[in-house]
């Protein structure tokens, strides 16, 4: 209808249609963005974007390292599992070892260990104090 006033009016099709397409970029017309409008989207868009790529190359990062990590816990499991069989291993041995040694033998050999770690937390803690000393000591440095 709006075409058939501006033909009416002595405009031709084609320049009402130039007049249009040109306005598209130049202006805002019949509710068509500017250049600039558009412009300003397009850099917002490609501003998203580098934004999303950045993201997803982390996301690669934080996959990759899950994966090595994974691996690291994995190889991990595998040398513990491998010490543990190890020392039941030679707990065995000890085992078998001390079920040779009489009795007899073995309860002289914890006495004696424990009267070395007595004497050796002895010599590391200060000589007790005797009593009454400890009164003394405070009334000459009140007094």
């Amino acid at each position: 209808m709006c075409m058939n006033r501006l033909t009416a009016a002595g405009m031709p099709a084609t320049a009402v249609l130039i007049l249009l397409l040109g306005s598209c970029t130049t202006s805002s017309f019949m509710g068509l963005s500017r250049s600039s409008h558009v412009d300003a989207q397009l850099a917002e868009m490609e501003s998203e974007i580098e934004q999303l790529r950045a993201m997803e190359k982390e996301l690669e990062e934080a996959l990759e390292n899950e994966d090595r990590l994974q691996a690291a816990v994995d190889e991990l499991k595998l040398i513990t599992d491998d010490f543990t069989l190890k020392l039941e291993s030679v707990a065995g041995e000890i085992r078998a070892e001390l079920e040779g040694i009489p009795d007899e033998t073995l309860r002289d050999l914890v006495d004696a260990i424990e009267s070395y770690l007595e004497s050796e937390t002895a010599a590391e803690s200060p000589p007790p104090v005797p009593e009454g000393t400890e009164e003394s000591d405070d009334a000459e440095s009140s007094g």
